[in-house]
């Protein structure tokens, strides 16, 4: 079995019906490429405090919406080709709406720009610059995004949207809760 995530993702299975991702794996010996729910977490109020990632997170940022784009196939017992950024790949995939990932990129606003700062310092090749141009946005391009996400949340949690078929067609949600159950777990 290979699991992929990138440094500030985390793979959670729903903890009302797993214990721990191993429990998860051992419970669906998937012969398929799993897809998880991706979730942006973005601070939904500009006046919280800063994250203290010495803390559990989730509770910290308790809203994220739901991204076809961090909605990948993650887990496989099966060869594939992954595209860059690992996004997608070449094979079919099934999306398991008990599996979630949670993407921490935009928890903290502060973080966010400062790590957009360093990376648009970085000396980038040729290759990177052309996959890692969404790691070179401007400072206005992110505060643009989280004002939008903040004014147009729903008061509705994530576990409410019909998960399977707004990702098969593409869609984002809007800024919602994050099912409870999920909080203290990261």
């Amino acid at each position: 079995c290979v699991i992929y995530t990138d440094c500030d993702e985390f793979l959670i299975p729903h903890p009302n019906r797993y214990t721990c991702l191993g429990s998860y794996l051992k419970q669906h010996p998937h012969s398929s490429i799993v897809r998880a729910v991706g979730v942006d977490v973005v601070q939904h109020d500009l006046a919280l405090a800063p994250v203290d990632f010495t803390q559990p997170i989730l509770p910290q940022r308790p809203y994220g919406f739901v991204t076809p784009w961090e909605s990948k196939p993650l887990i496989t017992r099966t060869p594939v080709t992954w595209a860059p950024g690992f996004h997608d790949c070449g094979q079919p995939s099934v999306l398991d709406e008990a599996l979630w990932l949670f993407h921490l990129k935009f928890c903290d606003l502060r973080h966010a720009l400062a790590r957009l700062n360093l990376t648009r310092s970085m000396k980038w090749s040729q290759q990177g610059m052309a996959f890692g141009q969404h790691q070179r946005h401007r400072d206005e391009d992110l505060l643009a995004l989280v004002h939008t996400l903040i004014a147009e949340q729903q008061a509705e949690g994530l576990e409410q949207l019909p998960l399977t078929d707004l990702l098969a067609n593409g869609g984002y949600s809007k800024l919602r809760h994050i099912p409870a159950p999920f909080l203290p777990r990261l």
